[in-house]
C-alpha cells in the first residue's frame, strides 16, 4: 500500500487504516497461514462499494444519465452481477457470526479467515482463492464458497471441477492434515443435484444472516 500510494509515512498509513477499519468502511484480514505482515485490507462499506464500481467512473466521464429507466436496464448487466456478487461477500464479512452459527459451530472453536494463492510470476501453476474459512479446533476446516445469484444457485460441472481443483491447491499449498468441509453461502439457497449432494456438506442462504 504504500508503494502503490508513493506515502512514504508507514506510521501515518496504519493510522489512516485502522481508523478506517473502525469507521466501518474496510476489514482486515491475515490470511489462513500467513502472518500479520501479509494481512490485505477489504472496503466493506455498501455505498463505498457502490460509488467506486457506478458513481466514480460516470462522473470522472462526465457522461449524463438518460432521464429515466437507466438503472432498471442496468439490473440484468455482467457489470450489475459482478457489482452484486462483491456486494453479498462484503456483506458475509460483516455477518461472521451468524454464518458460523448457521454452519452449526457455536460450541467449536474456531479461526475466521482466507486464502489465497498467487503462482510465482513465469509458473504454470493455476492460482487459488477461498473466499471464506473456519480453522476449526476439531480437526476440520469449513471452506466457504460465496456466490450471488437472483435464483437458486445451480452447482454444474464446471463449477463443481473448479472448486475440487480449489480444494485441491489448498491442501497441496498448505499441507493441511485437517479434513475439509465444503459450505456454500448463497442468497437463495442451491438447487439440488448430483454435484451439490456429492460435494457440499453445508449451506448457508441470506436470510441466516439476519437471524
Amino acid at each position: 500500500l504504500v508503494k502503490a500510494l508513493d506515502n512514504n509515512s508507514g506510521s501515518a498509513l496504519n493510522r489512516r487504516l485502522r481508523e478506517l477499519e473502525a469507521s466501518g468502511f474496510i476489514q482486515c484480514f491475515v490470511p489462513y497461514g500467513k502472518k500479520k505482515r501479509d494481512r490485505f485490507y477489504r472496503i466493506v462499506d455498501e455505498y463505498t462499494i457502490f460509488y467506486i464500481k457506478w458513481i466514480a467512473p460516470i462522473t470522472a466521464s462526465g457522461m449524463r444519465l438518460q432521464k429515466s429507466g437507466y438503472w432498471s436496464k442496468m439490473t440484468g448487466t455482467p457489470a450489475r452481477l459482478s457489482w452484486a456478487g462483491y456486494a453479498f461477500e462484503s456483506v458475509c464479512f460483516k455477518h461472521i457470526d451468524q454464518i458460523s452459527d448457521a454452519l452449526g459451530l457455536s460450541k467449536v472453536a474456531f479461526n475466521a479467515g482466507s486464502w489465497r494463492y498467487v503462482p510465482p510470476k513465469g509458473s504454470k501453476d493455476a492460482g487459488a482463492q477461498i473466499d471464506l474459512l473456519f480453522d476449526r479446533e476439531d480437526g476440520v476446516i469449513t471452506v466457504c464458497e460465496i456466490k450471488y445469484s437472483d435464483k437458486l444457485f445451480c452447482l454444474d460441472k464446471e463449477c463443481a471441477k473448479s472448486l475440487v481443483k480449489k480444494l485441491d491447491t489448498f491442501e497441496t499449498r498448505t499441507k493441511s492434515k485437517k479434513e475439509l468441509f465444503l459450505s456454500m453461502i448463497t442468497t437463495k439457497g442451491i438447487r439440488d443435484n448430483l454435484w451439490s449432494e456429492d460435494l457440499i456438506e453445508s449451506e448457508v442462504v441470506l436470510e441466516d444472516l439476519y437471524e
